[in-house]
């Protein structure tokens, strides 16, 4: 008898009827978890393995009858596939990432493992991608999106592979650079006046990830200006 699971999944039972005098029956080579119960002339093995494996694991059983003068045995074995495992591998916080739009994003690594023999990553921003090189996926790039307000980008890792999947969420948060625009009239800027004229007012909106601004300036003298 031969059955192949997953490390979660329960096993379907197996059953073994007793015959030729056997009133009873022993096994050896059972995963944790699995067990053998004997009633009414039929020995049944059930459970769900409960060993954390991280490669496929074969257990190899043998039950033999008891109660009577010629014991009889069977052999048979159960085959754990382990679930997928998934973990952050670059430093601590690397997924948790808040930087400027222009900015580079420090690389974030995961490694998949045990079940998993690859994995896929959704919603990141423009401008950043993933890559799968042997069993570690890293997100990296620049995102390139014009932003105008903080934003937010949630992303989720998650394992393929024969068992059960698992997955890891992190978020990249994006501040965006300042913005600043002449909202006067064209000209204002480069105004030319004697010295007892007022200055047409010069008004800038800075905005995005501005919060106030400052101005300097420098001076030319004009020896001979053209004014009255």
């Amino acid at each position: 008898m031969r059955k192949i699971l997953c490390e979660t999944d329960p096993l379907v039972a197996i059953e073994y009827t007793l015959v030729d005098g056997a009133t009873g029956a022993t096994v050896t080579g059972l995963p944790a978890g699995v067990s053998l119960n004997v009633a009414s002339g039929i020995a049944t093995i059930s459970g769900t393995p409960t060993d954390d494996i991280i490669i496929q694991t074969v257990y190899n059983y043998e039950l033999t009858t008891t109660g009577s003068p010629c014991s009889g045995s069977v052999t048979g074995t159960i085959t754990v596939d382990p679930d997928d495992d998934l973990d952050l591998t670059s430093a601590v916080g690397t997924d948790s990432q808040v930087l400027c739009e222009t900015d580079p994003l420090v690389a974030i690594d995961y490694e998949f493992s045990a079940g998993a023999t690859s994995a896929t990553v959704s919603t990141l921003p423009a401008g950043v991608t993933a890559a799968i090189v042997g069993n570690v996926l890293t997100i990296s790039g620049t995102p390139t999106d014009n932003i105008t307000t903080q934003t937010v980008y949630s992303y989720t890792v998650t394992t393929i592979g024969t068992c059960a999947d698992t997955s890891l969420s992190g978020t990249i948060t994006v501040n965006p650079d300042d913005d600043l625009d002449l909202i006067s009239a064209v000209g204002t800027d480069a105004q030319v006046l004697c010295e007892t004229d007022p200055l047409v007012a010069i008004d800038y909106e800075f905005s995005a990830g501005a919060t106030s601004a400052t101005v300097s300036y420098s001076s030319s003298r004009c020896d001979l200006c053209n004014c009255r």
